[in-house]
This record gives structure tokens, sequence and C-alpha cells, in this order.
């Protein structure tokens, strides 16, 4: 398990958009949009290893109902999140995080 969680700071700037773009649709999509981050995060950081590696040592997650991923990488006892990314936008551009 994860002793402690890093969002890359783009990340946490695509996680605020994403939230704001729902809160705008529906304050009750937005808030579900947060739970289902806050329950994937818990997912990955007690069991990293069962989510697809998808480039050297990242690994995603999809989110449910919701059309993004969250793309990680585990250092240690550490659970770095390198972005909130859309399915269908800018394929990979997170790879220079």
């Amino acid at each position: 398990m994860a002793s402690s969680v890093v969002i890359h700071e783009d990340a946490q700037i695509e996680i605020t958009a994403a939230l704001d773009y729902y809160k705008e649709i529906s304050e009750e999509l937005s808030d579900d949009l947060l739970v289902k981050f806050r329950q994937a995060v818990n997912e990955i950081a007690h069991h990293p290893k069962l989510f697809p590696v998808i480039r050297g040592k990242y690994r995603k997650i999809n989110l449910q109902r919701f059309p993004f991923k969250i793309v990680f990488r585990m250092k240690e006892d550490e659970l770095n999140i390198v972005a909130f990314a859309h399915h269908k936008r800018k394929p990979n551009y997170w790879r220079r995080r």
C-alpha cells in the first residue's frame, strides 16, 4: 500500500478543469466525478499492480461512468499520479511528466 499520494501539478489542473466542466452541467455530476476519482485513487493505493501497464512503469485505471483515466506510477511506497486524461483527447501527451 502506498503511504503517500503525489499528484503532478498538471494532473491537478486536469482534474480541476474536469470538475469545473461537469459542475457547469450539474453539481451532482461534478460531485460524482470527485467520488469516482477518490475511489480510483484508493484502489490504486491498495493494489497498484492490479492495473495494466501502458508504458514502461506507467499504469492506468479507467474511471467508472466518466471518459477519463488516471495514469500513475509507483515509486517505492509513493503513488505518483501523472495525468488525469480524457480517453479521446491527446493520446500519450503525459509521457514527458
